[in-house]
């Protein structure tokens, strides 16, 4: 009797039928990242200014919509397939393809009209100044009052006990 030994992957086994019920399913790429797409994003705030930072690798600057709605901040886009020639053989694609969109609630105190974006290294840089409230300021108020008749002053006096 022989005896071999079997290796066991879960993730891989998993992994094959995913792909299998993604063909039998209708996509024909073999993985469902093709379907869905998020745009991942940071959002941070630094010496008063927030900023949003996302990822848009392979997209070129024309190519992204940015725009603020009633306090959100939309990005849209599309990453696009590369031409497929006949000679090309794909035996897996796991990079997303297609439309994308993703928004983002702007805090209160953002100044709306001075937003600016930034394309650097495949990431969109969306800068967004707060606010800068006025500081109330100490204002001395001058307290009004009648003079007291010189009578009354007198009277005054004497209750001090002098003359």
């Amino acid at each position: 009797m022989t005896q071999s030994m079997l290796s066991l992957n879960p993730v891989h086994d998993f992994r094959r039928m995913n792909e299998v019920l993604d063909r039998l399913f209708g996509n024909p790429n073999g993985s469902a990242a093709s379907q869905t797409f998020t745009l991942p994003l940071d959002v941070y705030e630094q010496n008063g200014t927030f900023t949003v930072k996302a990822a848009v690798p392979g997209i070129k600057p024309e190519d992204l919509d940015i725009t603020v709605e009633d306090s959100i901040l939309t990005i849209r886009g599309e990453h696009r397939h590369e031409e497929e020639t006949e000679d090309m053989r794909v035996y897996r694609r796991e990079y997303a393809y297609g439309l994308f969109t993703r928004s983002v609630r702007l805090p209160e105190d953002v100044a709306v009209d001075q937003i600016q974006a930034e394309f650097r290294d495949g990431f969109v840089y969306i800068t967004m100044p707060k606010i800068v409230e006025p500081k109330p300021k100490a204002i001395k108020v001058p307290v009004k009052g009648q003079a007291l008749p010189p009578a009354i002053k007198s009277e005054k006096k004497n209750t001090n006990g002098q003359s």
